[in-house]
Parts: C-alpha cells; sequence; structure tokens
C-alpha cells in the first residue's frame, strides 16, 4: 500500500511518520469510547518505541506493558527509560514491582502474571483502578488465555485503555484479533516503510545447494513439517553446503544472524561456521538455555557489542531481537 491504512471516521491524506501514528485514524469521540486498538508495523519499525513514546505521553494512571519473553521485557526496560527518563519496574520471575515503592510504569511477564502465589493469581497484586494503559507486545499472542485473564483483570477499571503492537496480525490458527482489539489505529508494512525511507530495501543473495531436495517435506497450515524439515537440513553434506557460502557472503566484517530449524542444524551449523572462519566466530543459542541464564545473557551481550560475527540460533532470535548493526 502506498499509504498506512487508517481506521475510523477521520484520516489524513498526509504521510505520516511512524512515530507521529499514535494520534491518527480516530476522532477525539472515537477515542474516548474506544478502549482497545492495534498498531500494525513491520520489523524495524520501531514499536518499543511507538509503545515508550505512547507511555511518555500518557496522563491518567499508571501503565504497564505485556509480552510473553524475558529479552523482550529487558529491550523494553532500556527503551522506556530511555526515552520516559523516569525509573520502570519489571514484574517477571523473581523481580517483584511495587516491593518498594510504585513507579509509574510497570513491564510484566503475561506468564508471570498468571502464576500463583499464596493461593492468589499474582496480577491481583496490582489495582486495576491504578493503571490506565496496558499494552502488549508481539499482541498477535493476545488471544491466548493468559493475555484473556490480564485483559479481564484491568478491564475491572472502565477508564483503562488497551494497546497492542505487532508486525504479523494474521494467526495461522485463524484466531481473529478482533476479538481483542475494536480497531486498527495504523497498518505500516514494509513496503509502506522501504517506500519512505524507514527501512533498507534487503537485496537477497540465494545460494543453491544441489543435495538439498525438499520436494518430500509436506506442508502443514501452509509450512513446511518441522521434523521432515529437520531430517533434510541436519544432513552433514548439506550442512557443509550451508556453512561455506554463510561464511564467504558475510566475509570477516559482516555480522549475521543464522536461523535454523532445528537445535540439531544450529549447534552443528555453528561449529561448522568456525571450522570455515578459522577462529571462534559464532555462537550458537537455542529454548534449552533459560532466558534468565546468565552464559545466555552474555553470548548475546557478547554479539551486540561485536565480539562475534555470527549468532546460530533456533527459535530465539525471532520475536523482537533488537540488534541494529547487524549487517
Amino acid at each position: 500500500m502506498d499509504q498506512p491504512t487508517l481506521f475510523g471516521p477521520e484520516t489524513t491524506s498526509s504521510t505520516p511518520s511512524p512515530e507521529s501514528s499514535m494520534s491518527l485514524g480516530l476522532s477525539q469521540p472515537a477515542r474516548q469510547t474506544i478502549r482497545s486498538s492495534l498498531i500494525v508495523a513491520a520489523t524495524g519499525l520501531g514499536k518499543t518505541v511507538k509503545m515508550a513514546l505512547l507511555a511518555n505521553h500518557w496522563a491518567v494512571g499508571r501503565v504497564m506493558m505485556l509480552s510473553h519473553r524475558f529479552e523482550l521485557n529487558q529491550q523494553a526496560l532500556k527503551t522506556f527509560e530511555n526515552v520516559c527518563g523516569e525509573p520502570v519496574d519489571l514484574e517477571q520471575a523473581s523481580y517483584h514491582a511495587d516491593r518498594y515503592e510504585k513507579s509509574r510504569i510497570v513491564v510484566a511477564s503475561v506468564q508471570t502474571l498468571n502464576s500463583r502465589r499464596k493461593g492468589r493469581l499474582r496480577m491481583e497484586k496490582f489495582d486495576p483502578d491504578d493503571f490506565g494503559l496496558v499494552m502488549v507486545d508481539e499482541a498477535h499472542r493476545a488471544t491466548a488465555a493468559t493475555y484473556r485473564r490480564v485483559f479481564d483483570h484491568f478491564s475491572c477499571n472502565p477508564d483503562c485503555k488497551f494497546v497492542g503492537v505487532t508486525a504479523t496480525p494474521d494467526r495461522l490458527d485463524g484466531a481473529g484479533l478482533g476479538f481483542v482489539f475494536e480497531s486498527v489505529a495504523c497498518d505500516y508494512n514494509i513496503a509502506w516503510g522501504i517506500k519512505h525511507g524507514w527501512l533498507v530495501e534487503p537485496a537477497q543473495k540465494f545460494v543453491r545447494i544441489d543435495g538439498l531436495d525438499l520436494t518430500q517435506v509436506r506442508t502443514v497450515g501452509g509450512d513446511l513439517d518441522e521434523k521432515q524439515l529437520a531430517r533434510v537440513v541436519e544432513l552433514e553434506q548439506n550442512l557443509h553446503a550451508m556453512a561455506a557460502p554463510i561464511v564467504d557472503l558475510a566475509g570477516t566484517t559482516k555480522q549475521a544472524i543464522v536461523f535454523t530449524a532445528s537445535v540439531a542444524q544450529a549447534r552443528r551449523l555453528a561449529e561448522l561456521i568456525r571450522d570455515y572462519s578459522g577462529h571462534d566466530s559464532a555462537i550458537c543459542i537455542d529454548g534449552s538455555m533459560s532466558p534468565q541464564d546468565p552464559t545466555r545473557m552474555a553470548m548475546i551481550e557478547d554479539f551486540r557489542a561485536g565480539r562475534y560475527q555470527f549468532f546460530v540460533n533456533c527459535g530465539v532470535a525471532t520475536e523482537g531481537f533488537n540488534c541494529p548493526d547487524v549487517d
């Protein structure tokens, strides 16, 4: 699309920047009556910054941001504190908000809020009447029961508003986000971001691997079957055929993130990348390491600091991973 799709009785013909999108699409009366809205923005268009800016200008009650991953919450904490210039509290696992004093902004794990402590849900420690805004990162997950319970809790306050942000509003299971969000405030896709200079147009390079045959891998729900795909990509000759061009294309300076279809593929591919590059150039992280594992956290920070050239992962650097220096 040439311009963002704006929903509501008032629209604008000008081309807004992503930062200004909060004020568009709905008249003041509509904004007063609609309690929940979705912000759709492609990867790289600053969804966390949008939430931080909204929190910074929110004048009524406290603000809570929800996500489902430790890294997402850690990134949000830093961004919110930088943008808002105030301390932000964390409610996740062993971290407890409001322990000493009430911060205006709380970043929380949806799993933690749904956990029980001394017979009551941890979300119940927060008085809904204190909060004027609840925001959800990766909001395509918001149809899950865990999120709905959080929404139900804070909805007890009729003045509390809800905002979700996502790059992928279409769910594979067909569950509609319309059951959670009443409106879509804006929709910025990749093409729009490239056209208006917010995203760099991708330059694709293709490598043909003669021994990699996917014709016998069936599709499930429109995607390749994970188990069958893993058996093919984990073959040693195919792994060598991947590692060599990855190292060649990245050269000695370009930082790269490598996504794999299985844990076994990730671990072996990282070993081969080190072999082909001739030095300890790659880290490998998969879901077997806890997000709060100090080793995992240190590896990610080392990659962000440029001490490693390749970040090979299976299901880790997918949603919300932020590293602008990656080439």
